[in-house]
């Protein structure tokens, strides 16, 4: 089982952690996303990176299908 393989091998301190998920139960507005540890971090990083670039990619194809003239505007949105 992976948990017994992880066992005190973890990255992170799981006492820690607790401490963190106390003071997000207590905000206001807890973020919708939180990477939690180093490790994490990075590898959310490297998602948006890679979600990133696939956007810019292929954004000409994405936004081909928008209507010549908006049926709807949107402030500070360069038609053409």
């Amino acid at each position: 089982m992976i948990a017994d393989q992880l066992a005190a091998r973890q990255p992170g301190d799981p006492e820690k952690l607790a401490n963190v998920v106390v003071q997000l139960a207590n905000l206001e507005n807890p973020p919708t996303h939180l990477p939690i540890g180093r490790d994490v971090v990075a590898m959310f990083r490297n998602n948006v990176a890679k979600t990133t670039k696939e956007i810019n990619q292929w954004e000409e194809l994405s936004c081909c299908t928008d209507h010549i003239r908006p049926i709807f505007h949107v402030k500070n949105f360069k038609y053409e």
